[in-house]
């Protein structure tokens, strides 16, 4: 995946459809989503537990901090918090002097991306016995076009969070249902069935 792997240090997949390699010297690789190794889509390589989960927000947190509702912007690491208590308040202004606020970003709305991915996730949930190739099926130059053009249209600061959260909950969903069916009482939300049944999908 990467043109240096032995001194890639960390990664993360970002909002503008890429994955951000950074690398020991500091600079950061990106790679499109669209490029990776196929193998990257077998769920069989993700922990269960990671599949399992749906609280993709820490919902119990007093407060979260993360990118995912943020602008992306050009050398700079804006962060997304969500503050839920009095606690996460008090925490919140023990270093508000220090930071730089922004106003929200994005539209909430990002259905018909959610709609987009929903059959492919189904599928990969079911195919167990899929063959998965250790190469990329899109070079990187087309998947850079492909993460450019979703970067400009696609769902972009509170819409992308809302595009994430919603994707994950479907997908581990599917990954329950077709992989172990026996866990899901146990471990689905009810919100989880409400938000598929507005996406119209089947429990």
């Amino acid at each position: 995946m990467s043109k240096s792997p032995d001194t890639a240090c960390h990664m993360e997949f970002m909002q503008d459809f890429r994955i951000h390699i950074r690398h020991l010297d500091g600079s950061i690789e990106k790679v499109p989503f669209f490029s990776l190794p196929e193998e990257l889509s077998n769920p069989a390589i993700f922990p269960s537990a990671c599949m399992s989960c749906f609280d993709y927000l820490n919902s119990l947190a007093d407060i979260t901090v993360g990118y995912i509702g943020a602008e992306l912007k050009p050398k700079q690491k804006r962060q997304w918090i969500l503050v839920r208590t009095e606690t996460g308040q008090k925490l919140l202004k023990l270093i508000e002097a220090e930071l730089e606020r922004f106003p929200e970003s994005g539209k909430w709305e990002c259905r018909s991306f959610v709609e987009n991915t929903t059959k492919r996730i189904i599928e990969s949930m079911k195919e167990r016995d899929k063959e998965y190739s250790s190469k990329s099926r899109i070079p990187l130059w087309l998947g850079n076009l492909l993460a450019g053009a979703l970067g400009m249209i696609g769902p972009k600061g509170v819409g992308f969070a809302h595009y994430s959260v919603d994707f994950h909950l479907i997908r581990h969903y599917y990954y329950l249902k077709f992989r172990h069916p026996e866990r899901i009482e146990k471990l689905v939300p009810r919100h989880v069935r409400v938000i598929l049944e507005e996406y119209g999908l089947p429990l």
